[in-house]
């Protein structure tokens, strides 16, 4: 045990675990893995390359682990996205960033990638895409530090275009209750039915040789949302890509 660790003690923001009178987390993910432990803080680290400093920080201490996250034995996960656990949030709180980050990967086997906590340098001509972290969603969908707001990336989807050609849908399918979420832990990309539908009949206009199994997953978790990771899209800005992009 770390000598400046120390649990993080029952208050009205979090799930208490009344016997030893400390704060609880849990968290379930989209392809069904989930995570539970105890909250604690201490000192973290970024690498001796990292100009910021050791910071105190909220984290969990994983007690129990189930799915994708139990099988591929993972070391842990960072969350990068909105809440007051986020460790992206809790930097910028403490005025040591500012608010924003960039994250590139660089492979399972052959590692590498980089992540930029803080301000960056924009490339000339960069185009934002909009996100509304105003958005709000049900309490009942979390179980501890709701403030109210949306705790993922929502960006305004306004098309898909395969080929070139835009589908025909009325933009409103891709505004449910989360909107559409960017999330770079995703395995599939999530898409209402009547988008489904339509984005598998024009991506199957371009099959090359005899494919005797279906490309799509049809999947109706009634509890997920849009998630939308890899796809020739039109994110309120244009984005064209060729027909033989498109496997």
């Amino acid at each position: 045990m770390s000598s400046t660790y120390d649990p993080l003690k029952c208050n009205v923001d979090c799930t208490c675990d009344k016997e030893n009178m400390q704060c609880l987390y849990e968290r379930q993910y989209a392809e069904m893995s989930s995570s539970s432990g105890l909250l604690g803080v201490d000192f973290i680290s970024f690498g001796k390359e990292s100009a910021l400093k050791p910071q105190r920080a909220t984290f969990g201490c994983e007690t129990s682990e189930s799915g994708d996250l139990f099988n591929q034995h993972a070391d842990g996960i960072m969350g990068l996205g909105r809440g007051q656990l986020s460790i992206m949030d809790q930097l910028v709180d403490k005025g040591v960033i500012s608010d924003s980050f960039s994250l590139c990967y660089g492979g399972m086997d052959i590692g590498g990638g980089a992540m930029v906590l803080g301000g960056i340098s924009s490339p000339h001509g960069m185009i934002y895409a909009h996100s509304n972290p105003g958005r709000r969603y049900s309490k009942s969908s979390v179980l501890a530090f709701w403030d109210g707001n949306s705790p993922y990336y929502n960006i305004d989807l306004k098309e898909i275009h395969v080929a070139g050609k835009p589908l025909r849908l009325n933009s409103k399918i891709f505004n449910g209750n989360h909107g559409t979420v960017l999330d770079s832990g995703t395995t599939y990309t999530y898409l209402p039915e009547e988008a489904f539908r339509a984005f598998r009949d024009a991506v199957s206009q371009f099959r090359v040789g005899v494919i005797t199994f279906d490309m799509f997953l049809n999947i109706s978790y009634v509890d997920l949302v849009p998630h939308i990771k890899e796809l020739a899209e039109l994110i309120a800005n244009e984005l064209e890509v060729a027909s033989d992009q498109v496997e």
